[in-house]
């Protein structure tokens, strides 16, 4: 049986207007008489539209429900139909959680006007943070916006909130507002909603986090600056803390890990520790590798060696004379070594 458009637009309960639109999208294919332009549809026309009416109701746009009655692999119409269910199912617990939100809002309204003036405590549960205080920093970093755009789609399971921290109260009593501005959820929610661990907390100048040594290991206390990169360790096959964060509320988080990688180790670094760490650092990490020093004697601040071959280049990168090996260097001055006779 063959229906013209007004009858097609009449049985499927829409518009002429959206049949020639789903026509130009190429969801439907009806037959046109070349004599007339009068446009005819099947039954195979009314089933295409209304498995597409389906599949949009169930949320997928009208591109994806082309591909989908386009394909002729069910491998690759399962995995479409499979990220769709992972969708909903995402958007069940957000439902869900967004009637707490809801309810408990309520509750913490009928709170206030019940108990104004009165001073309560209340315990929350464990809760994770995304940080954008370093506004800049933000605006330069994909990773960090893809996962900003991902948490504020889950609002209001998840929750915009702004911290005064302690290290600007004093400034905050003479007019100054420096907040840390992030992103809050319960961390129940956030597994719920597939969200990730991963927080960066920026720093003010000046401003510093003591990272303590574990047990066993050889690295010295340090002072981490800038940035705080706060990360959990996988549940399997987690690398090793080495060292650890001693203060703030990411205090226990790996600073410094290990983890083994093929046939070598990788190390990770959460933030940017004090010179002194880092000489520890490097020298264990060469001798760990079986590395020689360039240079057989230890080397003033600031003048580096570097090796090749038969040659070994000494570099003063201080804006004062040294003297090396009995070799004064001028101020950003080089010398050359061969088979250690100075040569330049």
């Amino acid at each position: 049986m063959r229906y013209t458009i007004s009858e097609m637009a009449a049985l499927l309960g829409v518009t002429t207007h959206t049949l020639r639109y789903y026509e130009k999208m190429g969801l439907i294919q009806p037959e046109v008489n070349r004599e007339t332009g009068y446009r005819y549809y099947t039954v195979t026309d009314t089933r295409r539209f209304n498995l597409c009416r389906e599949l949009r109701a169930a949320g997928f746009t009208l591109e994806e429900c082309k591909d989908f009655l386009d394909e002729p692999s069910t491998a690759v119409t399962d995995a479409m139909l499979d990220r769709q269910i992972r969708q909903l199912e995402r958007r069940q617990v957000l439902n869900r959680l967004s009637i707490r939100f809801l309810q408990n809002t309520r509750e913490y309204y009928h709170t206030l006007e019940q108990d104004a003036g009165r001073v309560w405590v209340q315990n929350f549960p464990e809760m994770w943070r995304l940080v954008l205080s370093q506004e800049e920093e933000a605006r330069n970093d994909p990773a960090l916006q893809a996962e900003k755009a991902e948490w504020l789609e889950c609002m209001p399971a998840v929750h915009w909130v702004s911290r005064l921290p302690s290290r600007v109260m004093e400034q905050f009593r003479v007019g100054r507002n420096e907040y840390d501005y992030g992103l809050l959820v319960e961390a129940d929610a956030a597994r719920q909603l597939g969200l990730r661990r991963t927080e960066i907390d920026g720093m003010y100048d000046g401003e510093l986090r003591r990272c303590a040594p574990v047990d066993g290991a050889t690295l010295p206390e340090a002072q981490a600056s800038v940035l705080c990169e706060v990360a959990a360790l996988q549940d399997t096959d987690p690398a090793t803390p080495l060292s650890v964060y001693t203060e703030d509320y990411f205090a226990g988080c790996p600073a410094v890990a290990i983890h083994s990688y093929g046939a070598g180790r990788a190390y990770y670094l959460a933030s940017r520790f004090d010179a002194a760490f880092y000489r520890v650092f490097y020298r264990n990490a060469a001798q760990e590798a079986g590395l020689t020093p360039a240079w057989p004697e230890a080397l003033p601040d600031g003048v580096l060696a570097a090796r090749r071959g038969a040659f070994v280049f000494v570099q003063n990168c201080n804006e004062h004379p040294v003297e090396v090996g009995g070799v004064a260097l001028n101020r950003y001055g080089t010398a050359v070594w061969k088979n250690g006779e100075q040569i330049l």
